[in-house]
């Protein structure tokens, strides 16, 4: 199995956000001539109901059918074994039995994984917390590229963000 990263943290933060923009660089699909490809799994996905939809394209132009979860996932990784760099990005996965059938072969693939779920992660996973931002992160992005505004003590902090949502949404602080 090749490097496997993980973004976790509750639901609403952003993984899921962050690793498609990740897969969507044109820097990392670069890196990974041999393809970026993205499994959206969800909660409700089980057993041989595994319907994990691929949003870019199928990995192999192969028309094998599989009722068995695990034995389509072996299917995969020895197309992967025989691919250059490959970037698998599996969203939203909740239990080992979903993730288990994509951590087969792909000695050249990388695997990022965003879940709620840190505890099923393999042994050796990287994983990157992604949590709620604090007010001064939260503040730096509303305002980004927003200049003009008044300092951030000088309004009260439920005036300071509808003034910015405001501002953000026709693009000008020359209302002010």
């Amino acid at each position: 199995m090749g490097i496997t990263t993980s973004l976790s943290g509750a639901g609403g933060f952003g993984k899921t956000t962050l690793a498609e923009m990740i897969c969507a660089s044109p820097r990392v699909r670069q890196r990974f001539k041999a393809g970026v490809y993205s499994f959206a799994i969800g909660r409700e996905v089980r057993g041989g109901d595994r319907r994990a939809g691929c949003r870019d394209h199928q990995v192999h132009r192969d028309t094998e059918q599989f009722s068995d979860p695990t034995e389509a996932g072996r299917h995969l990784g020895r197309l992967l074994d025989h691919r250059e760099r490959t970037l698998l990005f599996l969203d939203d996965v909740w239990t080992d039995e979903q993730l288990e059938p994509f951590l087969q072969g792909g000695t050249h693939c990388v695997r990022p994984i965003t879940t709620r779920v840190p505890s099923l992660l393999p042994v050796g996973t990287r994983t990157i917390q992604v949590d709620q931002m604090t007010l001064d992160q939260a503040r730096a992005v509303l305002t980004w590229e927003l200049d003009g505004l008044p300092a951030p003590g000088q309004l009260p902090r439920s005036v300071t963000t509808f003034v910015v949502l405001s501002l953000r949404s026709v693009g000008s602080p020359a209302l002010l």
